[in-house]
């Protein structure tokens, strides 16, 4: 019996230090082991990027106030040098940036706990507000005037009459309505104009414009009306064109304000990131724990931006598809073409889904091979015929994007996804393998590269196994460890069982 080496000690201590501090946060700490599938606790941030022109400059930016849907706490301005004033409103809050002097490209963020407090969304009950000022030009009001009526003759109530402008705002075909819609890019400018022409038209309205609290790295802006008509506010999507109720929409501001304004600034642009908190056991906990052990915070996953925390939940997913890897080759035998070649395909796999996935990667994979097959016979050195297959796996993308999106399948637009060097380098060893061991070798490895790839997609949209790795990021160490034990395997693979067995038979 072998002895116990320096090599088997380790593993054991790379697994005991992970599984006693796993046992520390669960058991002391209170840490959960599981999501919180029923958690209404969003992060919110928004980062702000300017360039400042070696002067006094200021920045106003608009953020969430506290109602009857949604709580707003834990409120965080990062601006080195700037100060910050909260400003309380009836319409809404601000916060305004200021600093005496800055130069060249600067960043602020803001980010607050949005705590949701009820499910359903209810219209304002309170009296209509006076009417917008429209602020038209002689020419504007002439045309404003016509377009009302143009609309009116074709509406039949005042629900219609709505949905009727605000399709001619996004879309013009009127004449007038090109005229007033000149120069407006963004939905907000259109969602200002349509309030203003509604306002003309006796209407009184409301604008308010907000986020939808889904996880992303960046969220885009969603503009409705709350529009007052018989006696009752009703509100109206903007972007998609209908009367409907918002649902797990955040409003951030109302009114006819930009949602970020400076002086002395230039280039100033908003990224919103949302971040649902998957544990809310994990927020009362830090909040313990800040006070006694402000460690373990400062260090934890969690205290970096809410855009970094997506990335490294993906990250975090790697190292075990890695190790699902390491025993599939090395303990069962499965060929693959490439060492991490499956792992980033089924990367790929979580954005593209998994049918689309497999489909568009054995599409690809196929005519690059057929190509390379013809590059053969031109006797091509081997960088330039790598080269080349590039150019092919690019060509063969960009036109399944295309014909996908003309044939209405969306999930061909995410065939970028995929990695383009790896495509090639797997075609080339495709073609090698086929020219020295046969097609039935070559297609087995093709096999047992998509089989690891499928397996690594089922641990990568496992909600739950990238809770753990996230939350308890010393489940690495565990990886680590059998990974270096598998790494001295030395044994029979699995599938040489089946490789001798007419040898076994024979003896």
């Amino acid at each position: 019996m072998k002895k116990f080496s320096f090599f088997h000690i380790l593993s054991i201590l790379l697994i005991v230090a992970s599984v006693s501090m796993m046992a520390y946060k669960v058991f002391v700490l209170g840490f959960p082991l599981t999501p919180d599938a029923n958690s209404s606790t969003w992060n919110i941030e928004a980062e702000i990027v300017f360039d400042a022109n070696d002067s006094a400059s200021s920045v106003e930016l608009q953020i969430p106030q506290s109602d009857y849907l949604f709580d707003i706490s834990n409120e965080h301005f990062v601006a080195r040098g700037y100060g910050a004033v909260v400003t309380e409103q009836d319409r809404g809050r601000s916060v305004r940036f200021t600093i005496r002097r800055a130069d060249g490209k600067q960043v602020i963020y803001y980010s607050a706990a949005v705590r949701q407090k009820n499910e359903q969304y209810t219209v304002p009950d309170s009296p209509p507000p006076l009417l917008t000022e429209n602020h038209f030009t002689n020419a504007q009001l002439t045309a404003a005037e016509n377009l009302i009526s143009y609309i009116g003759q074709k509406s039949f109530d005042s629900e219609s009459f709505i949905s009727l402008l605000v399709e001619e705002i996004k879309h013009p075909q009127n004449p007038n309505t090109q005229y007033l819609t000149a120069g407006l890019k963004s939905n907000l400018s259109k969602v200002n104009l349509t309030v203003r022409l509604l306002a003309l038209a006796g209407i009184a309205s409301d604008a308010l414009h907000g986020v939808p609290l889904y996880e992303g790295r960046k969220v885009n802006l969603v503009h409705w009306i709350e529009v007052y008509v018989d006696n009752k506010w009703i509100t109206f999507d903007f972007n998609n064109g209908v009367f409907s109720v918002p649902e797990n929409f955040l409003t951030l501001w109302r009114g006819s304000e930009p949602m970020a304004k400076g002086s002395g600034i230039d280039n100033l642009y908003v990224n919103l990131s949302v971040q649902k908190r998957i544990e809310s056991q994990i927020e009362n906990t830090f909040a313990i724990v800040g006070k006694t052990s402000p460690a373990i915070t400062a260090f934890s996953l969690f205290s970096l931006p809410v855009e970094t925390q997506e990335l490294f939940k993906t990250i975090l997913l790697i190292p075990l598809g890695a190790l699902l890897l390491v025993i599939l080759r090395n303990v069962i035998g499965v060929s693959t073409f490439g060492t991490f070649m499956p792992i980033l395909i089924a990367l790929s796999f979580v954005e593209t889904k998994l049918l689309a996935g497999i489909i568009l990667f054995s599409t690809i994979v196929g005519i690059g091979m057929i190509f390379r097959l013809l590059f053969e016979k031109l006797h091509l050195l081997l960088v330039p015929r790598l080269a080349a297959i590039l150019i092919i796996v690019v060509l063969i993308m960009a036109i399944l994007s295309v014909v996908s999106y003309r044939l209405g399948f969306n999930y061909g637009l995410s065939v970028a996804m995929f990695p383009m060097i790896i495509l090639t380098m797997t075609i080339e060893r495709m073609a090698i393998v086929w020219d020295e061991n046969g097609a039935s070798a070559a297609i087995k490895q093709g096999v047992g590269s998509l089989s690891i790839a499928v397996l690594a997609y089922l641990i990568f949209v496992s909600q739950y196994i990238e809770f753990i790795l996230f939350v308890y990021p010393e489940v690495q160490l565990v990886f680590l460890a059998f990974t270096l034990l598998v790494g001295r395997y030395t044994g029979y693979r699995l599938m040489d069982l089946f490789r001798f067995r007419a040898f076994a038979e024979g003896k």
